[in-house]
């Protein structure tokens, strides 16, 4: 195994060495280890580097994720989504946001309206949208998923049918609105922490997309899922990943 890290060549950079040396003398105390090798490097824009490795892509039947730096040649004419993910979470390669796109293509309908719970880049929020919601109402904690979320909502054109809210989940927050779908890409553990919540915003006749779920964890929704009276409409595993699409008995 390799360990690599990076260090600026500045007043500190000597001193650094110096505690990573000693570090690894302490290691190698309790195991064999390598020498410590350094090399020096040109300097490169990281914070930019990575966009050289996003290209555009096909999900699902419907839509095409494009970086905000690329040119696209739509000629399948999916529903065209620009993003920059900044600092959030959601750019379409991960498994998760990639099977909820899969599940929300299949289900929305004209004049939905959505609860997009963690929305992060608002990539979600912004497809339902093109796909026929006529309102989204997203809901993220950080502050700079919510930047980048609400620049992705201008660059493609939705802000009159996208609502973001930087806050927890609280009732206080949507009043009186009761959503078609909701959409929940976030984690097993918040995902039962607020299902009832989620469940009380639905309409009787709503559904649930629910992902950011390890398999290993699954469990733990199905018990819900059962005791809100819900049904398995649809499933999906990717890895260890898996997205459900549920609505009531």
């Amino acid at each position: 195994m390799t360990i690599r890290t990076y260090l600026p060549i500045d007043h500190t950079t000597q001193e650094r060495l110096a505690n990573i040396e000693v570090g690894l003398k302490l290691v190698s105390i309790l195991c064999p280890i390598g020498e410590l090798q350094t090399k020096e490097i040109n300097d490169i824009d990281w914070e930019n580097k990575w966009k050289d490795y996003f290209f555009p892509i096909p999900v699902g039947e419907k839509i095409l994720i494009c970086p905000t730096w690329r040119d696209v040649d739509n000629n399948q004419l999916r529903n065209l989504i620009y993003l920059d993910p900044g600092m959030a979470f959601g750019t379409g390669h991960h498994p998760t946001t990639r099977m909820c796109l899969e599940l929300l293509e299949k289900v929305i309908e004209n004049n939905s309206i959505v609860l997009d719970f963690g929305s992060g880049s608002g990539i979600l929020s912004i497809a339902a949208t093109k796909l026929g919601a006529k309102k989204c109402v997203g809901i993220e904690i950080e502050p700079n998923a919510v930047k980048s979320a609400n620049e992705n909502i201008l660059k493609n054109n939705v802000q009159e049918n996208v609502m973001l809210i930087n806050d927890e989940f609280n009732q206080s927050l949507i009043p009186n609105i009761k959503f078609n779908l909701v959409i929940a890409n976030i984690s097993t553990k918040i995902i039962v922490e607020t299902f009832e919540k989620l469940d009380f915003n639905l309409q009787n006749s709503g559904g649930m997309i629910l992902s950011g779920i390890l398999k290993d964890s699954f469990h733990q929704v199905e018990t819900l899922i059962e005791k809100f009276k819900y049904q398995i409409d649809e499933l999906l595993t990717e890895n260890d990943w898996i997205a459900v699409r549920i609505s009531k008995n």
